[in-house]
């Protein structure tokens, strides 16, 4: 990333920090600009984007989670979700999309992170894997967060959705100086 680049992004943290009644802790701020930038499908509120922000231990490294059914973020009172849901209310072949986001304000792009990400997603994806057994390994709210995208997908089975699985890996590094085995992995 070019310096100027990196200087304008420490100060629009800055900027964003100021104008907050209270502050979050720096890597948290990261992580928050990161998915707001990451994130394209729908128009999410900052609230929304604040909503789908992770972090924390036993995060899978995953610091961000978005769920969409078409163009709507699914959030934990979506019909979809519900035990009642009527599946033939959403048109066939709909686009079902689980982003996942890892921040860091590392001046790099890293394999361990991708091999991370890499690791958890499967075992989150399983749907062989309960979401008790998931609960050992992650957080409650990556389990809850994928959660719904497990769910959504089972929901919308008969009615054979697009899935779309995004992941965007956002650092303070230099896109054009990555590493050749991280655009491996990649």
């Amino acid at each position: 990333m070019a310096s100027n680049d990196l200087v304008l992004i420490d100060q629009l943290l800055k900027q964003r920090q100021q104008e907050r009644a209270t502050p979050l802790a720096d890597d948290k701020a990261f992580e928050v600009f990161a998915c707001e930038q990451a994130v394209t499908l729908g128009e999410l509120s900052l609230e929304e984007i604040e909503a789908g922000v992770l972090g924390g231990g036993d995060d899978g490294a995953i610091d961000g989670v978005y769920v969409f059914l078409g163009e709507r973020l699914l959030m934990e009172d979506s019909e979809v979700l519900a035990d009642d849901f009527k599946a033939t209310t959403v048109e066939r072949g709909t686009r079902l999309t689980l982003w996942m986001v890892q921040a860091k304000t590392t001046p790099s792009f890293t394999e361990t992170a991708l091999d991370l990400v890499s690791s958890s997603a499967r075992r989150l994806l399983d749907l062989s894997v309960s979401e008790e057994d998931l609960r050992q390994l992650y957080n409650e709210s990556v389990v809850e967060r994928v959660g719904r995208f497990r769910t959504a997908l089972r929901a919308l089975a008969t009615r054979h959705p697009r899935i779309e699985i995004r992941f965007s890996y956002v650092t303070r590094g230099d896109a054009e100086a990555v590493n050749a085995k991280v655009l491996v992995k990649v």
